[in-house]
């Protein structure tokens, strides 16, 4: 039931699922959201997830959406001007890292180069052709 995991198994509530994805989607982690009292266990949100379809697609959205919005908080950090400028560095910092541990492929540093379908690696064709007289550089 409440934070902490004991209790009898928790029934998927609509009602709760909606404070879920509302907090979700203001930034809020899921397990900051699951100590607050009243609120499931995070593993049977887990679990919700997994039995319900479209309350995965709503936790989704809304998971992506408190990415979003923890990335527009680095941005109004920075450029506050507050006066304790390495507090904000690492809180700005500390976001950024979770982001991109979160959602790699948002937020991440990796950079792929892929070919069309988005899944295969680019073909590169190396072409020789000879050089002409009078496409060959002036040696003098």
């Amino acid at each position: 039931m409440g934070g902490k995991g004991s209790g009898p198994r928790s029934t998927y509530s609509e009602a709760t699922a909606k404070r879920i994805c509302a907090a979700l989607a203001k930034g809020t982690p899921l397990a900051q959201i699951c100590r607050a009292k009243g609120m499931p266990h995070t593993t049977t949100v887990l679990r919700w997830q997994g039995e319900n379809e479209d309350f995965a697609q709503r936790y989704t959205r809304a998971r992506d959406d408190g990415f979003d919005q923890i990335a527009a908080d680095c941005l109004d950090i920075a450029d506050s001007e507050g006066a304790d400028v390495q507090r904000d560095k690492l809180r700005v910092d500390t976001r950024l890292r979770l982001l991109r541990a979160w959602d790699p492929k948002r937020y991440g540093d990796k950079l792929g180069l892929t070919g069309g379908d988005g899944k295969s690696p680019i073909a590169l064709t190396i072409e020789r052709r000879p050089v002409r007289a009078a496409d060959a550089p002036d040696t003098d």
